[in-house]
């Protein structure tokens, strides 16, 4: 390829990104956001949560600078915006912005499955970013769209955590959860830290010592969710009566 045709190519992308400069100032801050956001996540240095809303608000200044020209209301994230006129294409960006909002919460709800691991390996931390992520889906309005996954992530949770607890032996008696409910197991769990406590937490050993905080956490975990299983049962069974 010639240099003369070259520099007739740059000079036609040149001219295309001139026509469209608010569309590639969206879509290049769009990216460096989302690059940015990513590795923040995968450093640990950023929460699902947090993410999301990074991404959110990214994704609204990006339709914001691309449709500059064309808007008169967007709602999002609960916050509204008001802007010029809308015309045709603001009006369809809106409309598929509007209905980005189920993808953008379902996928956070996946990230929150993602994390995994306590203290000592027994005690689930995906269960309270869960919670954390479930709120945010209350607040936005969007549980009702959502509630077919969030219960079988619920119940994903409450079999893995349940699983977690075949592997803990009780430092004090060198036995294993023995309880098959879940109700079960929280009162079992419950006997085991007075047992801890009567013989002197500090005691322990490094290991017993973690544990001890590791069944804190199981026993919060494993009641949060439980309470959550009900009061979903009871507002479907509401929903069905009603119907």
């Amino acid at each position: 390829m010639s240099q003369k045709t070259e520099k007739s190519h740059w000079a036609r992308l040149i001219q295309l990104l001139s026509q469209h400069k608010r569309k590639t100032a969206a879509l290049v801050a769009l990216l460096l956001v989302t690059v940015l956001a990513i590795v923040l996540l995968v450093n640990g240095q950023l929460e699902v949560g947090a993410f999301v809303s990074l991404l959110g608000l990214s994704l609204l200044a990006g339709v914001v600078i691309a449709l500059w020209g064309g808007f008169s209301e967007l709602k999002i994230f609960g916050d509204g915006i008001r802007l010029k006129e809308l015309t045709g294409g603001a009006e369809r960006g809106i409309k598929s912005l509007e209905e980005g909002r189920v993808t953008v919460y379902r996928q956070m709800l996946t990230l929150t499955m993602c994390q995994h691991g306590g203290v000592s390996g027994y005690y689930d931390k995906r269960i309270p970013e869960f919670f954390l992520a479930i709120d945010e889906i209350k607040q936005q309005g969007l549980f009702a769209e959502l509630s077919s996954q969030v219960d079988e992530l619920a119940g994903r949770l409450l079999n893995q955590q349940q699983r977690n607890l075949t592997l803990m032996i009780n430092p004090m008696t060198g036995e294993g959860i023995s309880g098959v409910s879940v109700e079960q197991q929280i009162d079992e769990l419950k006997g085991w830290l007075h047992q801890m406590e009567d013989g002197n937490v500090g005691s322990l050993s490094r290991e017993g010592y973690l544990l001890y905080f590791d069944i804190l956490g199981i026993i919060e975990n494993l009641e949060r969710l439980v309470d959550f299983s009900e009061s979903t049962h009871r507002a479907s069974e509401r929903l069905t009566i009603g119907a």
